[in-house]
């Protein structure tokens, strides 16, 4: 019996059997709801100023970068400090006026 025979041999016997200990290493699983919690918490966007009232040194720093040419890293900024969408955020920075 060969290598691959023995290999394909195992794979049969053990079709339809799950171990949950051999879950795959980017699936996560939360054991604790309150870490789930905290996670989705961490995700609103609620408490963030929204396009219409920008801070000012975040407003600065997007049109550098778009000076620069760098827009993309404006979009991100914009939407990592408002509430803004990702397409609003990319309406946003495509207007700004140098």
């Amino acid at each position: 019996m060969g290598i691959f025979d023995f290999l394909f041999n195992r794979k049969k016997e053990n079709e339809g059997a799950y171990d949950k200990s051999e879950q795959p290493s980017n699936t996560r699983i939360y054991d604790n709801s309150s870490e789930k919690d905290s996670i989705d918490q961490s995700n609103n966007k609620q408490d963030l100023p929204s396009l219409d009232n920008i801070p000012e040194n975040i407003l600065n720093e997007a049109k550098e970068l778009v000076r620069q040419g760098y827009k993309l890293n404006a979009v991100k900024l914009i939407v990592d400090n408002t509430s803004a969408g990702l397409k609003e955020a990319k309406e946003f920075v495509d207007n700004i006026t140098l």
